[in-house]
């Protein structure tokens, strides 16, 4: 199973898939679980309480001649099959939770020259190594990169998140739209309003506002759930004392509720 979350930058992206990998961990202890930082500003190994990584774009840069030009590669051997040997030793176990945790950060993958033949390797490389994992769970870059170039081809469930607030909203609507016009292979997709105040008249409040919102809050619509996570300020503390991992609070008792709902293995 392949889970994504999506959005604009700043709402809580990387804080919700690591807390999602956490719950993962715990809920499925026999599984493998590989949890991939598609953002090149690299910042889910923080919220594992992780040193930082060697990223696959830094591999990529170093080995692009090689995978262009095909010399060194060891006769017998494919590109593929070289580059995947490569970046297996690019994963990093997530020690702080349990065996079988893995994680694999794709950095920028792209530099100056020409990367067409090197990114045709790299993406079929990166496939197979996710499909030896039982779950995944990717944290995109902000905005919609990751769904116009389909990072990914597969998602079980795309967790779009956004706080209440039209600019926010409004970049959940167009991620949305755009996972239909590139026909991006979705299970379902959930928003996922972060940080919510409590109150459950949101929606009203925006509509009678008689601006902008309410073409975006009309338009915005999912197949899935609208999960509400509370602001919950023991979040930015254990953020800043990097306690993350293993933190208790209500925004993590909100967000288990609709992962023990959504994912069944």
């Amino acid at each position: 199973m392949n889970v994504a979350f999506v959005g604009k930058g700043g709402i809580g992206k990387t804080t919700l898939a690591a807390l999602t990998i956490e719950w993962a961990a715990e809920h499925y202890p026999d599984e493998a679980i590989l949890a991939v930082d598609v953002d090149p500003a690299c910042t889910l190994h923080y919220a594992l309480g992780l040193p930082e990584p060697t990223t696959v774009g830094d591999a990529v840069e170093e080995t692009k001649s090689v995978l262009n030009t095909g010399r060194g590669i060891p006769s017998g051997m494919t590109r593929g099959e070289w580059l995947r040997g490569a970046l297996g030793e690019l994963i990093v176990p997530v020690d702080t939770l349990r065996d079988s945790v893995d994680l694999l950060a794709m950095g920028r993958t792209e530099g100056r020259g020409c990367y067409c033949n090197v990114n045709h390797i790299l993406r079929a490389t990166v496939d197979g190594i996710i499909d030896q994992y039982d779950l995944v769970v990717m944290d995109t870059e902000a905005g919609m990169e990751h769904v116009s170039r389909r990072t990914s081809d597969r998602v079980d469930h795309l967790f779009v998140v956004a706080q209440t607030n039209i600019a926010s909203l409004g970049v959940a609507k167009r991620i949305l739209e755009t996972a239909d016009d590139v026909e991006l292979s979705v299970g379902q997709n959930h928003l996922v309003l972060n940080a919510v105040d409590g109150a459950d008249d949101w929606v009203e409040d925006l509509l009678a506002a008689k601006g902008p919102s309410h073409a975006v809050i009309e338009d915005l619509t999912v197949d899935g759930e609208v999960i509400q996570v509370v602001r919950d300020e023991g979040i930015r503390k254990a953020w800043m004392t990097g306690d993350l991992i293993g933190y208790e609070g209500p925004a993590v008792d909100a967000l288990e509720s609709a992962l023990g709902r959504l994912i069944v293995q």
